[in-house]
């Protein structure tokens, strides 16, 4: 490949001269949509080192791009693994490949998109670009590495970064995960690998499939995603992505359900994400529009991981739209479901679409601690409401819930009852055995349980507003 053709699909590296590629090291490989194979090109592989005129390619020469990068010996798996960088061309063309593309997790690679990422909410047509598997929902697969050795040696301490891409399917013969990770039987030993996203994006058509599965068996394995924006339903009876690992680093993760045309029953549709959380995980942004899920969320602890299992979400914008998007998930009903032993800190909750048809819509199995700082709207699955019986409403916000301690601040708007009849409010997470209030602006007789506050009808038309706040365990 000439320096032109590198100059001609713009890749970062200007400084590169004919020199360096005498030798034919070059420091990366690169692949094109276009050629002459399907049309598109009048010379191969539109001047790519791989595309789809590559001889026997069932990858559009993507796994064959990997396959000829420079190979070195990981230390500490005695393989010779790929090490360098593959450059993917759309050029508006999406890529049909017929096998998935599977790395592993002791490998060196980058894959990389130099035209961006587009992924609509639409059925994808062109000049949009991703990569689709036409024969089976799978299309990208990290492996772990298959070396049978001691389990006290077997580490990998590889890194796959991904960027500016794309995938999508259509398939649903047979149901799989469009990006998956798969383990090995044989790999049980703790693994020290990376996984690096910039921006990825997920796409199913039918409904049926699992958008992404990241589960790995490391003390000190490492997510790192800037954009993530996955679209499909939740039909597949689970979620849309779900996350299994001990460190998590989300900077924005966009899930979207769309509307399905099957009839979603309570109790098979999954969550929209489920987080299996084995360290410190961390979202700063999480977007869920939801049409066909029966909940937001959903986070449980690694059984025996000794780190420290903090969820720790910085902001929700939460759109569930549809009557069955707060729908019955078990028998005891979940929207956001946080299991015992769980660290669960969210800073912001705000719920732009409310839930619509009553169902129940939280569920919380005693997590080590559960704390929402602010739900500015005073929707959503961690609080409780009751309007005045002549005017206003009361709002309940659970500010801060665990095994020792639970905290709601409830808050009195223009509240009026000139009734004899007294009020209650439940709150979201009944208190275990103590419940007290501290504070009381509003000018009204309040008495309170486990389980919620009684409001004193005041039998009058004034107006009250004011601050309850209720603590203990």
């Amino acid at each position: 490949m000439s320096y032109q053709t590198i100059w001609k699909y713009n890749y970062p590296d200007k400084s590169i001269i004919a020199e360096d590629l005498a030798d034919g090291a070059k420091p990366y490989i690169t692949v094109s949509a276009k050629g002459i194979s399907n049309g598109l090109s009048d010379i191969l592989n539109d001047g790519a080192d791989f595309g789809p005129d590559t001889p026997g390619t069932q990858t559009n020469g993507i796994m064959e791009a990997i396959n000829a990068l420079p190979k070195i010996k990981n230390a500490n798996t005695g393989r010779l693994v790929p090490i360098g960088t593959v450059f993917i061309h759309f050029g508006g063309v999406p890529i049909q490949i017929q096998s998935p593309i599977n790395v592993y997790d002791d490998w060196f690679v980058s894959i990389i998109s130099n035209d961006g990422f587009n992924l609509p909410i639409q059925s994808p047509s062109n000049p949009y670009v991703y990569i689709q598997n036409v024969n089976s929902a799978n299309v990208f697969n990290i492996i772990t590495n298959p070396v049978a050795s001691s389990p006290s040696t077997l580490v990998s301490n590889g890194f796959i970064h991904l960027h500016n891409l794309a995938f999508y399917t259509n398939y649903n013969a047979t149901p799989g995960t469009i990006f998956n990770t798969i383990n090995n039987s044989n790999n049980v030993a703790p693994m020290y690998s990376q996984l690096l996203i910039g921006n990825l994006g997920l796409r199913d058509a039918t409904g049926q499939n699992l958008l992404m599965n990241i589960s790995t068996t490391g003390d000190d394995d490492l997510v790192k995603i800037d954009n993530l924006i996955a679209v499909g339903t939740t039909n597949n009876n689970g979620p849309l992505v779900q996350f299994g690992a001990n460190h998590v680093d989300i900077n924005y993760i966009g899930l979207y359900s769309l509307p399905s045309s099957a009839t979603i029953t309570k109790g098979n549709a999954g969550f929209m994400a489920y987080f299996i959380v084995g360290g410190n995980f961390t979202i700063n942004t999480m977007h869920l529009i939801g049409f066909s899920a029966n909940g937001a969320f959903a986070s449980f602890p690694i059984d025996g991981n000794p780190y420290t299992r903090v969820l720790n979400i910085r902001e929700i914008y939460d759109e569930m739209h549809n009557t069955q998007a707060n729908a019955l998930y078990g028998p005891n009903g979940a929207y956001c479901s946080v299991a015992n032993g769980a660290i669960t800190v969210i800073e912001s909750y705000n719920t732009l679409a409310p839930p619509n048809n009553g169902d129940a819509f939280k569920k919380v199995s005693l997590p080590e601690t559960l704390k929402i700082l602010s739900t500015p709207q005073n929707i959503g699955p961690f609080y409780t409401s009751i309007a005045g019986t002549t005017a206003g409403n009361v709002y309940c916000n659970s500010n801060e819930f665990s095994p020792h301690y639970k905290k709601y601040v409830i808050r009195f708007v223009g509240y009026e009852n000139n009734t004899t009849t007294n009020q209650t409010l439940n709150f979201a997470f009944p208190f275990s055995t103590t419940a007290s209030i501290t504070t009381n602006t509003t000018g009204l007789t309040i008495t309170t349980t486990t389980t919620g506050i009684t409001i004193t009808a005041p039998n009058n038309t004034t107006v009250y507003n004011g601050l309850v706040i209720v603590e203990g365990y």
